[in-house]
């Protein structure tokens, strides 16, 4: 179990997405994470009985597939870099 902040909600996170603690609980359990965390026995318990559904789903941090401007960057960097 993942524990996140997504918008300042405890939320966790799962191969299938993210799941609003708060939301997905009902309101029995915190959507804050300093509450999460201080509960986070009841809330580990809560998941592993009840497996809920991601309420949303995480998409790739780049769009596109011929984005890799960083890897070039990267290599040009260890170039100019000493060796050890």
């Amino acid at each position: 179990m993942r524990l996140a902040n997504l918008d300042g909600r405890a939320t966790i996170v799962t191969d299938d997405g993210v799941i609003d603690i708060a939301h997905a609980s009902g309101g029995a359990l915190p959507s804050d994470l300093d509450h999460a965390i201080a509960n986070l026995d009841r809330i580990r318990v809560w998941f592993d009985t009840t497996r809920p559904k991601a309420d949303a789903s995480l998409t790739a941090p780049i769009c596109s597939p011929n984005s890799n401007a960083s890897g070039h960057r990267l290599s040009a960097h260890t170039r100019s870099s000493p060796s050890d």
